[in-house]
């Protein structure tokens, strides 16, 4: 049986609508992708700077790392393009 195409960027850039910063382990459960997918795609929107990465310390100087959306590609025309290609594509 084949498998479903399955946009997984759009999957990882869909997750963050409802809150705009997330830990590793929400966006793998609000993306619903295996570790694997979620891991390999989601450096590859960090490569495009589609997504943003900051780490941060906690209380018991253990680091904390959050991803958020790049907003301020919206606003530019060459990488709305490029984030309008990663929605409709099917990769």
């Amino acid at each position: 049986m084949p498998r479903r195409n399955v946009n997984v960027k759009k999957q990882i850039i869909e997750a963050f609508n409802p809150k705009n910063v997330l830990t590793w382990t929400e966006l793998l459960s609000l993306s619903k992708l295996s570790k694997g997918g979620l891991s390999q795609h989601l450096n590859e929107l960090i490569d495009q700077q589609i997504v943003r990465v900051k780490i941060e310390k906690d209380k018991r100087n253990r680091p904390k790392t959050t991803y958020t959306l790049n907003n301020e590609l919206l606003h530019q025309p060459y990488e709305t393009t490029l984030y309008e290609e990663i929605l409709k594509s099917g990769r």
